[in-house]
């Protein structure tokens, strides 16, 4: 099983929970997603 780490910041420019997967940073576009809420779904 694959881990990896995982950074959620609050943006107060877009109102959004922002998510970053630092070991993925020289192959996605980031931030890798966002959401409204903190939960996991």
């Amino acid at each position: 099983m694959n881990r990896y780490s995982m950074i959620v910041q609050w943006s107060d420019e877009d109102q959004l929970f922002l998510v970053t997967i630092p070991e993925y940073a020289d192959r996605v576009v980031m931030p890798c997603t966002h959401g409204k809420t903190r939960e996991v779904s």
